[in-house]
């Protein structure tokens, strides 16, 4: 029964946080029936200006230069037969998604609702470029999202994401003589360029020492990453659990986030210098560390908003519920970096796959619990949720995840 014979308001906006949270860094999409998704390596051979236009620069604060590694995956239409599509052919193994990231860019194209792009999603021409026949893939992408829109120019710009593949024999083939399968081809002569309003990234894909190993990097930056989620959510917890006058003004909580935030940029620096040495290479510079920080406290400030919303600091009762709360987050935040870390340097993707599953149900139990405490007492949390809170959590990780490839 609630203490005095009423119900206490208590909301919150973390249902709608999932959606934001989920664009960080952009995404690819689930598979679906008869696909696959894949990944490929490779490396920024070229960055050009459009007129008007510095985008070179602009990539460059978010780490995208020439020789930063990058990654493409690739979502690929496994379909048993060709069928018509626009007037003209959509064959077998035709790529219906595609996201190029590196640094903190990424390009994301994404199929249509409800069907594939118009036009056919992926377009082989036989063409001649002065030095003989080759096959030219162009996946078109009217629907792409460029992270910035650096290379779109603006929001009301476009941008293609185009796969070019040159014939492994050196030759070409006929119009209608193979599915229109990138791995036909030899992975050292294939391009992908994203090309819009802003500019252009011209990207090599290959293993010839085309892309160097980031995977110690990458380990040393998401431990780097857990440990400052973690700390960072913690020391939010401890404010919104106690009342307004034992930190007035947040002082103790902002001293302790920096603290954070200096640990975390030194282990990420820690990082670059170890894989250096180690001759691997990373996709986050020393140069980026700043705006890696900046990008990431910014996703835990919305997440602390979403869940502290609506708050009644005065209500002990609802102090304690969003205290829980947030340090359930920062445990399962903690983990699921820590288990991506572990992954990186030693990839297990059913390990990692099991520990996700375990640390998000340890959340929905935890955080449950505190939410029926909470309303045991009388208190109404409103949208406030276990499992959205869970999902919340792994969007954010997710975002940072890709960001560091």
């Amino acid at each position: 029964m609630p203490k005095s014979g009423r119900t206490r308001a208590c909301t919150s906006v973390v249902g709608g946080l999932i959606v934001a949270l989920a664009t960080i860094g952009g995404g690819s999409p689930s598979a679906r029936a008869a696909e696959i998704e894949t990944r490929l390596e490779g490396r920024v051979v070229g960055i050009a200006n459009a007129d008007g236009f510095d985008s070179a620069t602009l990539l460059a604060q978010r780490g995208l230069r020439v020789d930063t590694p990058v990654s493409i995956a690739f979502t690929i239409d496994d379909t048993a037969s060709p069928g018509a599509e626009d007037g003209g052919t959509a064959y077998a193994r035709a790529v219906v998604a595609m996201s190029v990231g590196g640094g903190l860019y990424q390009a994301v194209y994404s199929r249509l609702t409800g069907g594939l792009a118009p036009s056919r999603v992926l377009a082989r021409n036989d063409i001649d470029d002065g030095q003989g026949p080759v096959d030219s893939y162009a996946v078109e992408a009217p629907n792409a999202t460029d992270t910035g829109d650096i290379i779109r120019g603006g929001a009301a710009g476009m941008i293609t994401i185009s796969l070019l593949a040159e014939d492994a024999t050196g030759g070409a083939m006929s119009d209608e003589s193979i599915a229109q399968d990138v791995f036909a081809f030899a992975p050292s002569i294939t391009t992908v360029i994203v090309e819009g309003d802003g500019g252009r990234i011209t990207i090599e894909i290959g293993d010839d020492g085309v892309a160097a190993d980031t995977s110690l990097c990458r380990a040393g930056q998401l431990a780097a990453a857990a440990t400052f989620c973690s700390v960072n959510l913690k020391c939010r917890a401890k404010r919104a659990g106690r009342p307004s006058v034992s930190d007035l003004g947040g002082v103790k909580e902002a001293k302790c986030l920096d603290r954070a935030r200096a640990k975390f940029e030194a282990k990420f620096r820690k990082a670059i210098v170890k894989a250096d040495k180690k001759g691997g290479a990373c996709g986050l510079t020393a140069d980026d560390t700043a705006a890696t920080a900046d990008e990431l406290n910014a996703a835990l400030d919305a997440l602390t908003t979403a869940l502290l919303t609506g708050a009644d600091r005065l209500d002990p009762d609802d102090r304690k519920l969003r205290g829980k709360l947030l340090k359930v987050a920062a445990k399962q935040a903690g983990k699921d970096l820590a288990a991506y870390a572990k992954h990186a340097k030693t990839p297990n993707q059913a390990k990692l796959d099991g520990s996700l599953a375990a640390n998000r149900a340890k959340t929905v139990k935890g955080a449950g619990k505190a939410i029926d405490q909470a309303t045991a007492k009388g208190l109404d949390v409103g949208s406030l949720g276990a499992t959205s809170l869970a999902i919340s959590v792994r969007a954010l990780v997710d975002g940072f995840v890709r960001t560091s490839e």
